[in-house]
């Protein structure tokens, strides 16, 4: 669960631009969680956008536009992809229920605060989390990914 709703977070902050500061939707979240959902289907079935009840939430993609981002070495998977509204989407696959790695590696997060100097965010410090393990600490050069439209 913890996983899904980080992949949630990011898929609602590609989309948040449109979104006023201060304002919520219930609407946008709902369609956030199908979206970040869709991060767990295989790349076969995401590529086409038919990986079931992730792929059919409110908001709908465009036709050819989805590029699966993937990096066995890692653990990768993530998703660039354009919204039939012009929005794009990009989401990143979290913590794999089936995988005890995973789980491990989830306990394991060690958290740590940012100085304001470091990351500006409002005049705020903000909490990030971490994997302790090397595999995770970097993106790799060959998980990147260029959108096609």
């Amino acid at each position: 669960m913890r996983s899904i709703v980080a992949s949630a977070a990011l898929a609602f902050a590609a989309l948040a631009s449109t979104v006023s500061a201060g304002s919520f939707s219930e609407s946008d979240a709902k369609s956030m969680v199908y979206l970040a959902g869709a991060a767990y289907c295989d790349a076969s079935a995401l590529r086409s956008w038919s990986c079931g009840q992730a792929c059919n939430g409110p908001l709908s993609v465009v036709p050819g536009t989805i590029t699966v981002v993937q990096n066995s070495s890692m653990d990768l998977q993530a998703y660039v992809g354009q919204l039939s509204d012009g929005r794009a989407i990009v989401s990143f696959r979290g913590t794999q229920p089936s995988k005890l790695a995973d789980w491990i590696d989830d306990l394991k997060s060690a958290f740590a605060t940012t100085g304001k100097a470091r990351l500006p965010c409002d005049g705020e410090s903000l909490t990030v989390g971490y994997s302790p393990r090397p595999r995770r600490r970097r993106w790799p050069s060959t998980a990147s990914a260029r959108a096609r439209w």
